[in-house]
């Protein structure tokens, strides 16, 4: 019998183990994410987004985003530039188009962290690195959203991408600036929790240096000036607004109410919802001891690894009125981390404790999601073939959870793998079947239909009706806020909130009812 090969061999051949079945893997979430952004209409902040790009697009505009007419500075600009750009190749700006962007963005971060993670791991824990962030529920959910979350995240990582090499060299310094461009674009200064986190994470390893210096101040600088230059466009065309003290008060404003600085609630809301939205990558957190021994062995310290991961964490934990989707960008860093370390680490306790859990969650999931589809909820499943076919998801995933290890083999670990492969089964039943069903009904589809059934194309709706910024997102006709109606105004249309009235004239929205007359200057006609 022949020798295997040489250590080194030997050690190729397992890091190239689990490569084709982890990238077929990844490739079909991201296809999958991809066939559902047109499904659904308008949700979460989508409307805020269509609208800006809607009217960036037809004033020529694209230095002040508006919305109705109004400037709209809760943000810079980046996203409905993107809208504005993906609604080219739509053909307007509809859900798609407003889509497009976020999932650009979910492609190009599987494409970072690869890069980032095979710098520590080799090609598996690049894989590795990328799947654990295209596997969470959370991130696919982001994916087929329109908001800014994963424009900054892509950012961030592209940042991290510069920041966490071995050397300081020029590639890099272009790096970590071009991401921070992006992420300064998107959402402004909810980047510089990430960045300061990063840039202590590498001196605490490599020391003070005055090349180190420039390359970790350069990029926040060249974000600065860059923000800074859009402001002072803005500031020169609204010279009637203090841009930058209304920026202040929203990046300090606290929508809720005045609330204390260490709030019990706010703390664990934020603790169990960042938690839970970093599934599957925070599992190695079961095992810090051995993870942030593994870590020092690669010449990082404990106190650098915790820098990149608790600077931004704590900010946010104890900033009031914070959402868990604000460290969104943190994870990148957590699955370089856990990705590069779990390629050498694969049967650890925490990882085994995870997939016990894992799989008796699927387990029960599975059996329940059988009796619905057969004794159960039947008409939820809409068709027959779409019952079969979440008849074999249950019976797949079963055969994971049960099966013995060794016949799961995705990497060179059966513990691992089975965890890899249900979260790919939980990706499939979220694609297939729950993202269709919850995207099913149409009622801004109505409203819109209603709008324009009475409003020509050539006419305006004047707005005077609070929220709803998805349902009115929908309407394909020039809308304007009412406080911008010129005091000569005598034609077009008022949309406007009236009591509970249940007449021909009027359409209920929720929680409120709307009517829609034409208008002039001296009232419904």
């Amino acid at each position: 019998m022949q020798p295997v090969g040489t250590a080194d061999e030997k050690a190729m051949l397992a890091r190239l183990n689990g490569v084709p079945a982890l990238l077929i893997l990844m490739v079909l979430i991201l296809i999958g994410t991809a066939w559902r952004l047109g499904f659904g209409e308008f949700k979460g902040e989508e409307g805020r987004r269509a609208i800006a790009a809607r009217e960036m697009i037809s004033s020529g505009d694209g230095v002040v985003p508006t919305v109705w007419g109004e400037p709209y500075l809760n943000k810079p600009p980046g996203y409905p530039w993107a809208v504005a750009a993906s609604s080219i190749v739509t053909g307007e700006v509809n859900p798609l188009a407003v889509r497009i962007p976020a999932y650009l963005s979910f492609v190009g971060l599987a494409i970072v962290m690869f890069f980032l993670g095979r710098r520590w791991g080799g090609n598996e824990g690049g894989l590795l690195t990328s799947f654990l962030f295209v596997s969470s529920i959370e991130m696919q959910k982001k994916a087929m959203i329109g908001e800014t979350d994963l424009m900054l995240t892509l950012g961030i990582a592209v940042y991290a991408l510069g920041m966490l090499d071995r050397e300081w060299k020029v590639r890099h310094l272009f790096l970590a600036c071009g991401g921070l461009l992006i992420a300064g674009f998107a959402k402004g200064p909810a980047a510089l929790p990430f960045v300061a986190g990063l840039i202590l994470c590498r001196f605490l390893r490599d020391g003070y240096s005055l090349r180190g210096l420039v390359f970790s101040v350069g990029p926040p600088l060249f974000m600065g000036a860059s923000l800074g230059l859009w402001y002072l466009l803005v500031q020169n065309r609204l010279a009637e607004i203090d841009v930058l003290s209304y920026w202040q008060s929203e990046t300090l404003r606290n929508r809720k109410g005045e609330a204390a600085l260490f709030s019990p609630r706010h703390m664990l809301e934020f603790a169990l919802g960042s938690v839970l939205g970093m599934i599957p990558a925070v599992l190695v957190l079961l095992e810090p001891k051995r993870w942030l021994s593994s870590w020092r062995e690669k010449h990082w310290s404990k106190a650098s690894i915790l820098a990149s991961l608790g600077i931004p964490s704590l900010i946010f934990f104890f900033w009031p009125d914070t959402q868990p989707r604000y460290l969104l960008p943190l994870m990148p860093i957590l699955c370089f981390w856990a990705g590069t370390y779990l390629v050498s680490c694969q049967e650890g306790l925490g990882i085994r404790i995870f997939s016990f859990l894992l799989r008796t969650v699927l387990c029960l999931g599975a059996v329940g999601v059988f009796y619905e589809v057969w004794w159960g909820a039947y008409e939820a499943v809409v068709t027959l073939s779409a019952a079969w076919g979440i008849t074999a998801w249950s019976l797949a995933t079963l055969g994971i959870a049960l099966i013995p290890e060794n016949h799961c083999r995705v990497l060179s670990a059966g513990a691992l793998s089975r965890i890899l492969l249900l979260l790919f089964s939980v990706s499939v039943i979220q694609l297939v079947w729950i993202v269709p069903i919850r995207t099913a009904e149409t009622p801004a589809g109505d409203f819109a239909g209603w709008v324009e059934e009475q409003v020509p194309e050539s006419e305006t709706v004047w707005v005077a009706v609070e929220d709803h910024w998805n349902e009115l997102a929908t309407i394909q006709r020039s809308l304007r806020g009412r406080s911008l109606a010129p005091e000569e105004e005598a034609g077009g249309w008022i949309l406007e909130e009236v009591p509970d009235n249940r007449s021909q004239d009027s359409w209920r929205l929720k929680n409120k009812w709307v009517s829609l007359k034409p208008w002039t200057q001296e009232g419904s006609k």
